[in-house]
């Protein structure tokens, strides 16, 4: 099981989301972050928005989650999430025999 994050990344990383994947992390629940809505921003503010995501993150965990950065306009990050998909549904499989 792992959960996905949703964040939208043209945002700093919200109290209720910091709150929730600290909890996640409490509860060892695994999960990856998401970052939504790339195409809002220019390449370069993408990275920085998503870098000033991750370094707020560095402040409560020493390792951080899988992520991907995704527009559901662009269809950017689309195959990168959907092939990590299908790797988790073929590690699963692979656990069940």
């Amino acid at each position: 099981m792992t959960a996905f994050i949703l964040l939208d990344i043209r945002h700093d990383l919200q109290k209720i989301d910091l709150e929730f994947i600290n909890w996640l992390g409490e509860k060892q629940v695994p999960f990856n972050l998401v970052f939504t809505k790339s195409d809002k921003l220019g390449k370069v503010k993408v990275v920085e928005n998503a870098n000033k995501i991750l370094n707020s993150l560095l402040e409560y965990w020493h390792e951080l989650p899988r992520h991907f950065i995704t527009s559901s306009e662009t269809k950017a990050g689309r195959e990168e999430l959907l092939e990590y998909i299908q790797e988790l549904l073929e590690m699963i499989q692979k656990n069940e025999h």
